[in-house]
């Protein structure tokens, strides 16, 4: 298996677990849900947050483009600055709620970046790893 796709697959993994574990455990984050409902939309859940760390560290390690991952880390970074802000509602739950826009904003930048390299010449073909 390529090196690539394995250190993505760990990246998402410990992005969704993050991001998981920091929602419904430590911040206790609730949802209107019972039984299969809940079960599915807790899967969806820590399907995007996997989605958005896995996808954007390929395209850092494929690629080279910053934007995407530096969108991710952000967005995990300010979940994770819940514990300390004192806002009436959190980021977190707004980012498992919506964890697609999220995968737009980070495709959005990654298209962006990647074009803006191609045009002015800055893309390299060699790939980080």
């Amino acid at each position: 298996m390529d090196k690539r796709i394995v250190i993505a697959v760990l990246i998402g993994a410990a992005n969704a677990i993050i991001v998981y574990v920091n929602g419904y455990y430590a911040l206790n984050v609730t949802m209107d849900a019972e039984g299969l409902q809940l079960a599915l939309y807790k899967l969806l859940q820590i399907g995007g947050m996997f989605i958005l760390g896995a996808g954007s560290s390929y395209l850092l390690l494929r690629y080279k483009l910053l934007l995407p991952i530096t969108l991710t880390a952000i967005s995990t970074g300010y979940s994770l600055y819940d514990h300390i802000a004192s806002s009436m509602e959190g980021f977190t739950s707004l980012y498992l709620g919506v964890w697609f826009v999220f995968v737009i904003f980070v495709v959005l930048a990654a298209i962006i970046e990647y074009g803006a390299r191609r045009v002015g010449s800055m893309y390299l073909l060699d790939t980080l790893i």
